[in-house]
């Protein structure tokens, strides 16, 4: 009973800190929490537009006031609850989540601007901005997601397909909370949701973490999401310096794209109340120029939905760090290193025993006694068998080498030497018959080291 009046003391203590912590936070009441459906960041000039309702406010975040609070006169089929809103070049436009049908904010009105139509085929796709131009990724549609980009050509008024043509591998495609983060000319893509291949109509956690290189149109992927961040109570802020950070009711983590690096820190008291967020990124949190921009209900029952800017929402002491995804290039790349030197050994080793079974077949042998050749076989004497066993164990043999294997102390010298070269000759005629050679396989040549000395090689082709 203790435990649970203790814990029930910590709870309210908590509320109430909470509480006088959003208090004391610069705020702007914004509106009925229930009709707030969109929200967009002009970062050049630091302008948030808000639309709710059929209404739209402006907060300029430099003065951190309202400058701007008007209803707007919108088409029927520009409905706020479902389209997405970006600033392009200080312009205000809005998309709508569907398909193709883009809207300019000019005034107090809502005019259509394209020439496209709804295709209802990007359905719960990723908007943003880049060089000035309105990008979409992903989004479902017939039962599967896509895994391209598009993006709006103001000059047609029509959406254009970028061609991931210098690509090899893709992704499967996802929408449904998918984020991507520009850094320079490239695209990180992660999170959000897939179809089950086998069970198209199951949805299931995206778990790849792709970059789509914009230049190169060429998809790379990188690695898996650290499971941490495969959270779908998570909401995200839009950060500066290329970050995104992601909330949920303890922690905040901190995503460096760059480093492939997340910090989790604790959070203070701010962030307990901070919005739920949709599953489109349509309501968006921001940070500009060190501040946050958070959109928070006090309460279920409060109908009023407040802005709050703080400049801190986390402790200054990170809980751990971790990688925002686990790269299989390097394992990829060490796996197929080793599995590339293992096939080139293989082939080494293949080509070699070949090499020498068709060396072998191709060269003389001794066998028993006897010369063999292919299918040749040819009997040799005893000084003949011991001449070429010499040859075949030397690259060349000296005069005084041979006379020393026939040498007869009986003999003149000059008897010697006749005897040798008969034997010299009778080989290579056995050798000339054996293997259909025209000239002789043994000859004599002078020695390079002396001039005077006469030394005899023989056809290293036959004998290896």
């Amino acid at each position: 009973m203790r435990i649970a009046t203790h814990l029930l003391c910590s709870l309210l203590l908590l509320l109430v800190i909470s509480r006088a912590s959003l208090h004391a936070l610069e705020s702007i009441p914004i509106g009925d929490s229930r009709n707030i459906f969109i929200t967009a960041l002009d970062r050049e000039k630091g302008l948030e537009a808000i639309f709710y309702g059929d209404s739209l406010k402006v907060i300029d975040l430099n003065l951190f006031k309202i400058i701007l609070a008007k209803r707007l006169v919108a088409p029927l089929k520009a409905k706020l609850s479902n389209v997405n809103a970006l600033y392009i070049n200080q312009n205000l436009y809005l998309f709508t989540n569907n398909g193709g049908e883009v809207f300019q904010v000019i005034n107090d009105s809502v005019k259509r601007i394209d020439n496209s139509n709804s295709h209802k085929m990007q359905q719960g796709s990723y908007i943003f901005e880049f060089k000035g131009q309105a990008f979409r990724y992903g989004g479902y549609g017939f039962w599967s997601f896509r895994n391209y980009f598009t993006y709006y050509h103001f000059g047609t008024k029509e959406w254009e397909i970028i061609s991931p043509e210098g690509s090899k591998i893709f992704p499967q495609g996802s929408g449904n909370g998918t984020l991507v983060q520009v850094i320079g000319d490239d695209c990180y893509v992660f999170g959000g949701e897939e179809v089950n291949l086998q069970i198209p109509i199951v949805y299931q956690p995206s778990k790849d973490f792709w970059v789509f290189h914009i230049q190169k149109k060429e998809w790379e992927l990188l690695g898996e999401l650290n499971p941490a961040l495969i959270n779908s109570v998570q909401i995200p802020i839009l950060g500066d310096k290329n970050q995104i950070l992601f909330v949920d009711r303890k922690n905040t983590a901190v995503l460096d794209f760059e480093k492939n690096q997340v910090t989790t820190f604790r959070n203070n008291a701010i962030t307990i109340n901070l919005s739920k967020k949709d599953q489109d990124h349509k309501i968006r949190n921001y940070s500009y120029k060190g501040n946050y921009y958070l959109l928070f209900n006090l309460n279920s029952q409060d109908s009023i939905q407040l802005l709050y800017k703080a400049s801190k929402i986390y402790a200054e002491q990170p809980i751990e760090k971790d990688v925002i995804y686990k790269s299989h290039n390097k394992e990829m790349n060490l796996i197929s290193g080793l599995i590339a030197v293992l096939v080139g050994l293989i082939l080494i080793l293949t080509y070699a025993i070949k090499f020498k079974k068709k060396r072998e077949k191709n060269q003389i042998q001794i066998l028993d006694g006897k010369l063999v050749y292919k299918r040749r076989v040819l009997g040799l004497d005893p000084q003949q068998l011991e001449l070429m066993e010499l040859f075949m164990l030397s690259k060349e043999l000296s005069s005084s080498e041979i006379l020393a294997l026939i040498d007869n102390e009986y003999l003149h010298h000059t008897q010697n030497i006749r005897h040798m070269h008969t034997l010299i000759d009778e080989l290579n005629m056995k050798l000339r018959l054996l293997t259909d050679e025209t000239t002789d396989l043994i000859r004599e040549e002078k020695s390079e080291i002396d001039r005077r000395i006469k030394i005899y090689k023989i056809n290293r082709i036959y004998v290896g």
